[in-house]
């Protein structure tokens, strides 16, 4: 019961916690294969403090909808990514397996080009 409740929002703390940490690094990737320094790997983070830290503009005679819909759609991405993520990389992989037993997708043969495949 306290693991079934625990569990959702541990990965809402994980992912919101290294998603700008995943992004830093991917910057710092891009920046290295095109012979750069680049961006701290924390300044995703520094990025998001400074977001965070600026006040809205609304106008006066903006309608409730445009004041909720920043609220709705952030709670529908915290949604999706805790409950809909593996259930769509499932059903993808499931019906991948399903139909297609001896293809190797696409994408596995580009990141790995040395091997080869049946």
């Amino acid at each position: 019961m306290v693991s079934s409740i625990l569990l959702p929002i541990l990965q809402i703390v994980v992912i919101a916690g290294l998603s700008p940490l995943v992004k830093g690094f991917i910057n710092k990737m891009e920046a290295r294969i095109q012979c750069r320094r680049g961006p701290s790997l924390f300044q995703p983070y520094y990025n998001l403090v400074k977001l965070l830290q600026k006040d809205a503009v609304v106008s006066e005679t903006a309608s409730w909808i445009f004041r909720a819909t920043p609220y709705v759609v952030f709670y529908l991405n915290l949604t999706y990514s805790v409950a809909g993520t593996g259930a769509i990389i499932t059903g993808a992989a499931q019906f991948h397996r399903r139909h297609y037993p001896n293809h190797i997708p696409v994408c596995i043969r580009k990141i790995f080009p040395g091997i080869i495949f049946p």
